[in-house]
């Protein structure tokens, strides 16, 4: 499944879901928990959404989470590198007593919706949708339904959280607490130096992604905007000298597509609606508990920068019920890791940290549980 539609957050690279054996820790069947197939529809724009959700197998009114995907065209499980880090969590939530939805992203696996067009905002009805299901279940309290936020899926617990009451918690998994432009170029200067790239390429790349991004927040049509980037591109490599001139030509020589596709998904409705987002401005409007946490090996989006303005903007906001978590030698996935670097996702067993599992159960029970109402 090559990602089109949706951009990878932060890093602009084409993941793709390998068919691998299974991980160690995936769950199989018989599950000691109850498990439905399930659809629902997002009313705003009739995106018909196929699911699957998992109960504790006795008693009822238990809280619940929906699960959100990062950036990318998704399956319920959020497949990666033979990884199924959704499946994953869902099993260890719902073993500890919360309800878990998980979904597939419209046009992926069995959901279906319009992509053309796409943003954030599109997906952000897609979720909603998830919680309005949860809430009307009969083995679910309404009052105790949240959303757990990876990547881009955290951006979405933000607009869900700060537009709507009936969210009653968040986690964000890697979620930005920064603009996407300065995120981006932040973690691209930052991959540019771990290999080894001399500060004049390091300051041309930055060049670069600086005159995308004053074209790219503007809005334009795309097929204007893909001309706009296009002649920013050529006009930037015309202006590079020594170095990274050098670098560049060798780069464009292996990868001869590379900018050409690069004008083509910067010019997208997803990604000016990304350009143009401040989840500063979110974070400050929410009022129910929130659990941030970020890997200190993230490459994609850097616990650095992030995790710092995620918790001011929550304080000057005046939310005092928040929790963050830089989370050591963890990467974008929640694996434990060496590097945080791509290549080394498939090459590791674990799809999910089992410490970091049982913080976010444990921080959820915690919030849900009838003992801190009292």
């Amino acid at each position: 499944m090559i990602l089109k539609k949706k951009i990878g957050f932060i890093l602009l690279v084409i993941l793709i879901s390998c068919s691998q054996d299974r991980r160690p820790q995936e769950p199989i069947s018989p599950f000691p928990y109850i498990v439905e197939e399930i659809k629902f529809e997002n009313d705003l724009d009739g995106a018909i959404l196929a699911g699957t959700l998992t109960i504790p197998d006795s008693g009822d009114n238990f809280p619940a989470v929906v699960l959100v995907s990062g950036s990318g065209l998704q399956d319920r499980d959020e497949t990666v590198y033979g990884h199924k880090p959704f499946k994953v969590l869902s099993d260890f939530l719902t073993l500890h007593g919360i309800a878990v939805l998980r979904y597939d992203d419209r046009g992926a696996g069995e959901s279906k919706g319009k992509l053309e067009g796409a943003t954030t905002e599109t997906f952000a009805g897609d979720a909603y949708a998830a919680v309005k299901y949860l809430c009307a279940h009969r083995n679910i309290n309404p009052e105790k339904v949240g959303v757990i936020g990876h990547s881009e899926g955290g951006m979405i617990s933000n607009i869900l959280a700060s537009r709507y009451s009936d969210i009653y918690f968040i986690v964000m998994l890697a979620g930005p607490g920064v603009q996407f432009d300065r995120a981006l170029i932040t973690a691209n200067e930052k991959k540019l130096r771990s290999q080894g790239k001399s500060e004049e390429i390091v300051q041309a790349g930055t060049d670069l992604f600086e005159r995308m991004f004053k074209e790219i927040k503007k809005k334009t049509d795309y097929k204007v905007k893909k001309g706009r980037l296009s002649s920013i591109i050529n006009e930037w490599k015309l202006s590079l000298t020594g170095h990274a001139k050098n670098d560049i030509q060798k780069f464009m020589a292996e990868n001869p597509k590379h900018f050409e596709m690069m004008a083509d998904e910067w010019a997208t409705p997803w990604f000016e609606y990304a350009a143009n987002f401040d989840p500063s401005i979110l974070l400050r409007n929410i009022r129910c508990p929130v659990l941030a946490l970020n890997g200190d090996k993230d490459c994609q989006v850097l616990a650095e920068i992030n995790l710092p303005e995620i918790e001011k903007a929550l304080i000057d906001g005046g939310n005092k019920n928040f929790r963050i978590g830089y989370l050591k030698n963890i990467n974008h996935l929640f694996q434990k890791c060496n590097t945080g670097f791509r290549d080394e996702y498939p090459k590791i067993d674990e799809s999910f940290n089992k410490n970091v599992m049982i913080l976010v159960a444990d921080w959820i029970t915690q919030q849900t549980s009838d003992a801190k109402e009292l």
